[in-house]
């Protein structure tokens, strides 16, 4: 079984590494957590599992788990709602 504690979440370009998000523990935290992100592209969420390698904690894989289509197409961070 996964350890959850080792396994973080974030939003971010594809085709631009400094284009992305804060980490997050779960999938809606990371879209939660999306920060100032450039739209001007699609984004994708990945997901990554860490390992414990020469004492320190470092990526064992990412893998995409869901992109836009579009860009601008998901609702990220907090959206507030005026009545």
């Amino acid at each position: 079984m996964e350890d959850d504690t080792n396994v973080t979440y974030r939003v971010g370009s594809v085709n631009d590494p400094t284009n992305v998000g804060k980490s997050a523990i779960n999938r809606e935290l990371a879209m939660f957590a999306a920060g100032h992100l450039r739209r001007d592209e699609c984004l994708v969420l990945e997901k990554t599992q860490w390992e414990e390698k020469y004492d320190k904690m470092r990526p064992a894989w990412t893998v995409i788990l869901d992109a836009e289509h579009e860009p601008g197409e998901w609702d990220l961070g907090f959206r507030a709602r005026v009545a």
